[in-house]
């Protein structure tokens, strides 16, 4: 039977994905690739200050993959490009330093991606719907247990080469 991600990615219309580093993050162009295949909408974070970030749309994998990179060397999509309501997003994809299948996450500590989750869920529940917050990640990147904070929100699931973890309550339909 497909697995709770492959169902939830399936069924969405926008996500939410980063774009991954040249190390230490797991390669998201192949899922990029495969969403513009699917004609999902297609939105990337950008930093936008001390501790908030945006996602704008990109409109090929070649877009994305061309983009010009921040001052943390990291690609962003321009400010000028068609913003995402926090809530409109079907799937996030949340990169990260450590994951758990408990569905915990340690990111980089700026808490960008944390407070993106907060503002989804606020938004998705106000309006009935849901976003779901998937972990990606290299199998070295899965610990045992990695410590939450109060401040820190709990993933729908994580995804790594050969395990992944979703939230029972949280199975579709």
């Amino acid at each position: 039977p497909p697995s709770s991600f492959s169902t939830w990615y399936a069924a969405s219309r926008a996500i939410g994905i980063f774009l991954s580093l040249p190390r230490g993050e797991l390669r998201t162009e192949p899922i990029l690739r495969h969403a513009f295949g699917q004609g999902k909408r297609v939105f990337c974070p950008r930093v936008m200050g001390d501790g908030w970030m945006e996602m704008f749309e990109v409109r090929s994998a070649e877009e994305a993959l061309s983009l010009p990179r921040s001052k943390m060397r990291i690609p962003e999509p321009p400010a000028d490009s068609p913003q995402a309501d926090p809530a409109a997003l079907d799937v996030l994809l949340v990169p990260a330093v450590a994951l758990d299948l408990a569905r915990r996450r340690c990111g980089h500590g700026a808490g960008f991606y944390d407070r993106y989750i907060e503002r989804a869920r606020a938004g998705t529940l106000a309006r009935g719907g849901r976003c779901r917050t998937i972990g990606v990640g290299l199998t070295e990147q899965l610990e045992e247990a990695v410590p939450e904070e109060g401040h820190d929100e709990r993933l729908d699931g994580v995804v790594f080469p050969g395990a992944e973890a979703m939230a029972d309550d949280e199975r579709p339909e």
